[in-house]
């Protein structure tokens, strides 16, 4: 279970720091922090921590998501390796 991080969220929320992987090149990012929402439909990633990585945007693909102001926009759909801290040493295909 990743630590609760006070340090940058009011309350507290869960901070994993994980490695993203491009699936084809094997070129990886490090130490990516990422809030932890097991009950989200989608998980955003930062864009500076996918460009390093070469990800080719799903042609095609994106999702309509809203903000906390309201506004609405498009995020596009990337496949790439999501490595953890777990027990299962296999990546997980996001």
């Amino acid at each position: 279970m990743p630590a609760y991080d006070a340090r940058l969220f009011h309350p507290p929320a869960p901070l994993a720091r994980v490695t993203l992987r491009n699936p084809e090149t094997g070129k990886t990012v490090p130490e990516v922090p990422m809030l932890v929402d097991s009950g989200a439909d989608v998980t955003l990633l930062p864009q500076q921590s996918l460009t390093p990585l070469g990800i080719k945007l799903e042609p095609g693909a994106g999702y309509e998501v809203m903000g906390f102001d309201g506004k609405k926009s498009l995020v596009r759909v990337v496949t790439l390796d999501f490595v953890s801290c777990s027990l299962d040493p296999a990546p997980q295909r996001i």
